[in-house]
């Protein structure tokens, strides 16, 4: 195998993507990608000292990029782990936050109208918080909070209640 060690080196066997690897200028790996059906892609990238900060895989043709199955990203340290689902035709099922590997927090999709489910954890694994939101603008990550939004104690005694229209 032929690899080139630069930004985007990509080795091609009998005219089409096979294995992509890329390196950082230091030498060290910076992506892993390769072809696991039509289409779709399994890929890992790292950081500048060749810790996995992301592994997944997605599907690519011309004009569409989406995420299918799980998605793994990680921070540095591995403190953070973040797990994030997507259907075979790229919709957004859920996610959990995982800090030092105790749940954190999920985020359930419930409707096409853009209406979620989000609950926080405390380490001790009771439900900190618990609302509904919907998306203003899928871009800029804005939120409206809808419906029953309830924080807790550490104990799983419901604390506040925010009703919301």
């Amino acid at each position: 195998m032929n690899i080139i060690k630069n930004d985007y080196s990509y080795n091609i066997i009998k005219g089409y993507e096979n294995l992509d690897i890329s390196y950082y200028e230091n030498g060290n790996l910076r992506k892993k990608q390769k072809i696991v059906g039509e289409n779709k892609y399994s890929i890992e990238r790292y950081d500048e000292n060749e810790i996995l900060t992301q592994k997944g895989t997605f599907f690519r043709d011309t004009n569409v990029f989406y995420w299918i199955g799980e998605l793994l990203t990680f921070n540095q340290n591995k403190s953070l782990k973040i797990v994030t689902n997507y259907s075979e035709d790229g919709k957004f099922i859920d996610t959990q936050n995982y800090l030092n590997e105790i749940l954190d927090s999920t985020t359930i999709y419930l409707s096409d109208e853009n209406i979620y489910r989000f609950i926080s954890y405390y380490p001790n694994g009771n439900i900190k918080e618990e609302g509904y939101y919907i998306y203003e603008d899928n871009y800029n990550n804005d939120i409206s909070w809808i419906g029953n939004h309830n924080f807790y104690s550490e104990e799983g005694e419901l604390v506040e209640y925010k009703g919301r229209v």
